[in-house]
């Protein structure tokens, strides 16, 4: 009874030093998932509303039908937007327009920088069309995860021209190095927790030895008194026969 009312508290106390460890490893890795997921929102929302800037003057009051803009000219934008979502580590950007609800691309980077092909200029686009029309009809930015082929975490940025012509920029980053930062982000957190967790082992085993060799003495000292008071007991009834029997 006496060696379970000592060895109780300590793990009560060590559970509790153990759900607050793990209770800081989840918001420690939560706050620097969060962090992270925002920076990559800035840059995309960043590297969009840099597109308009790239593309000529008043491109977009221009590119209303599939003969306006030259397949020269069409080349030369897609180039300017490969070397813009390589310098800044995009997998790719695009504008797009509406017309008679189907949406239409008017510029595009190339998949492969390197590479001679180019989508063609006001090719209708087949991709996700209810997120461009919902970005246009909203007035608003949205923000889409995809997880197919390796996945791709993408911004749609609606924008208007002088001349209130709507049109949508796209510009979208693969998630694998987003996943892979993340899992860093994970790992660390649960070695850090892990790390504070083994710390707490050795004041555990030292308490309980501690704890052991007090109660073994404790016992010891119980034993002596015991003994003293029982040969103490004894020499006082063999007294009192003694005087009983003189009497």
């Amino acid at each position: 009874m006496l060696k379970k009312i000592k060895i109780e508290p300590i793990f009560f106390v060590l559970l509790l030093y153990i759900l607050i460890v793990v209770s800081y490893g989840i918001y420690s890795y939560m706050s620097a998932r969060s962090n992270y997921l925002d920076r990559m929102k800035d840059k995309l929302t960043c590297v969009a509303n840099n597109v308009s800037r790239i593309l000529p003057d008043n491109f977009h009051d221009k590119a209303v039908n599939p003969e306006s803009i030259s397949e020269l000219e069409h080349r030369k934008n897609s180039e300017v937007l490969s070397d813009f979502a390589e310098k800044v580590g995009i997998m790719q950007v695009f504008t797009a327009v509406s017309r008679n609800g189907r949406i239409y691309i008017t510029s595009i980077s190339k998949n492969d920088k390197d590479s001679e092909d180019i989508t063609p200029y006001f090719q209708e686009y087949f991709g996700n069309t209810e997120l461009i029309k919902k970005c246009l009809k909203s007035d608003r930015k949205i923000y889409n995860r995809q997880d197919k082929c390796g996945g791709i975490y993408s911004v749609y940025v609606p924008e208007k021209t002088e001349k209130g012509r709507k049109y949508v920029i796209y510009a979208g980053i693969s998630l694998q190095p987003i996943k892979a930062k993340l899992n860093l982000f994970f790992w660390r957190s649960f070695i850090i927790s892990c790390i504070f967790i083994i710390l707490a082992i050795p004041f555990l085993v030292a308490h309980i030895y501690s704890t052991k060799e007090h109660i073994e003495a404790f016992q010891d000292l119980h034993e002596i008194l015991h003994n003293r008071t029982t040969d103490r007991t004894a020499k006082m009834d063999k007294k009192i026969k003694e005087i009983i029997n003189k009497k």
